[in-house]
């Protein structure tokens, strides 16, 4: 990997230290006082919860679509309560009978509600809080973690000259990154690679169901991350007559089914480089696992790409 590496990924991550952060004033903060800013934030929390509680579903949208002109059924799904299956409309009247029925159910559903409690916010919130306290550090500079309170970090505040000092390091990151984007897109859209092969490598967030070798082949089984599209959300990627195959100590893929029956893995792909060589391609890959990034490199001779697999047949 040349461009898209850890590192490069890394500083992706390093440039919003601040984002929805509120400054507050350089001190040490007494016990009394974060209990202060954390009562203040549950107040808010629980305020906002309520409103959300107390404000009844719109389907004002649905109605403005449903009197669009021409009627498009591909605007709308309907779910069979019975089956579960769903289907689009064949017409208005049955969009529209469909959608007053799920609006009469809806409106006597909020009209029957107890009234707000606010007991799961309140368990919620704290829950949050700790997580935070333990974990939020993690992402920042270790001078950050040694020299600010975590519980200040938690309740989103930051002490100005530290949040200071993050902005700097924040335009820093971009800069970089804005650099090392600018050198890939350069060097990798120049790639003479067909068309229907770049079009087809679209498997950002994409679990990594299997990795194998099949003859002198290389398959790899995705599950759609939202970008690949297909009858199912599976797809087969075959790295034909494959002369390397490294594939980082630490690649470890395991599958599991969830109870809707589709699959999934704790291995995730990222991100690619895609280079034509004179013999074929070489696919640099980048993959996370629940804590830690690693690299898949292939060479190999040509690529297909399988898409609406059935998993049973695989």
């Amino acid at each position: 990997m040349k461009y898209y590496t850890k590192e490069w990924y890394r500083l992706m991550q390093q440039m919003h230290y601040t984002c929805g952060m509120k400054k507050v004033p350089d001190k040490a903060y007494t016990d009394a006082e974060i209990r202060e800013f954390y009562d203040h934030d549950l107040k808010k929390e629980i305020a906002s919860d309520r409103r959300i509680y107390n404000m009844p579903h719109n389907y004002d949208g649905v109605f403005e679509l449903l009197e669009t002109e021409p009627f498009d059924p591909h605007n709308f799904l309907i779910v069979n309560e019975e089956t579960g299956a769903v289907h689009h409309p064949e017409t208005r009247e049955e969009a529209l009978a469909y959608f007053e029925a799920e609006k009469a159910a809806s409106d006597a559903r909020f009209a029957a509600r107890p009234p707000f409690d606010p007991a799961e916010t309140v368990a919620c919130f704290e829950e949050c809080y700790r997580g935070k306290k333990r974990y939020a550090g993690n992402g920042y500079p270790a001078w950050f973690r040694e020299t600010v309170d975590m519980r200040l970090l938690a309740l989103d505040r930051i002490p100005e000259s530290a949040y200071k000092r993050l902005k700097k390091e924040e335009r820093a990151n971009k800069r970089a990154f804005d650099k090392i984007n600018s050198e890939a897109d350069a060097v990798l859209s120049a790639q003479n690679i067909p068309e229907e092969i770049q079009n087809m490598f679209c498997f950002h967030d994409a679990n990594v169901l299997s990795l194998q070798k099949v003859h002198g082949d290389v398959e790899m089984i995705l599950r759609d991350g939202g970008f690949i599209g297909g009858e199912t959300p599976y797809c087969r990627v075959i790295f034909k007559n494959v002369s390397r195959f490294e594939r980082e100590k630490g690649l470890i893929i395991r599958i599991k089914q969830e109870e809707n029956g589709e699959y999934s893995s704790n291995m995730i792909y990222l991100y690619d480089e895609l280079y034509r060589m004179d013999d074929g391609y070489e696919v640099h890959m980048l993959l996370t696992g629940r804590r830690d990034l690693r690299y898949l490199t292939i060479e190999c001779a040509d690529i297909e790409v399988e898409f609406s697999i059935n998993m049973e047949d695989k």
